[in-house]
């Protein structure tokens, strides 16, 4: 097992991409992307990457349907903070007006 050590607070990290270009679906998607809190600490560290869809309803209320947030990053940092999951990066995937094509 290797150790990484983490010097920055436990806080993650979401920052909003815009025009994520798709060249299959002819498109670009708004993408959300989930940092753990040690994710800028130490460069040779890997992450599994996690792909949602409904990018625009995981972390933050007030970009979310009808106000409500599934508040992803809440539950993968109390899980990695006891030990029961590693840290992931969070990739939401918005949809557009076009989502059921």
């Amino acid at each position: 097992m290797t150790i990484y050590p983490s010097f920055k607070p436990a806080a993650n990290k979401i920052v909003d991409k815009a025009n994520v270009i798709s060249k299959i679906l002819g498109n670009s998607r708004k993408c959300s992307i989930y940092y753990p809190p040690s994710f800028f600490d130490n460069t040779f560290k890997k992450y599994e990457v996690l792909l949602l869809h409904d990018g625009q309803n995981l972390f933050d209320p007030s970009q979310a349907a009808f106000g409500t947030a599934w508040l992803v990053q809440n539950t993968i940092n109390e899980q990695a903070s006891q030990g029961t999951m590693r840290e992931i990066v969070v990739v939401g995937i918005w949809n557009t007006a076009d989502r059921m094509n």
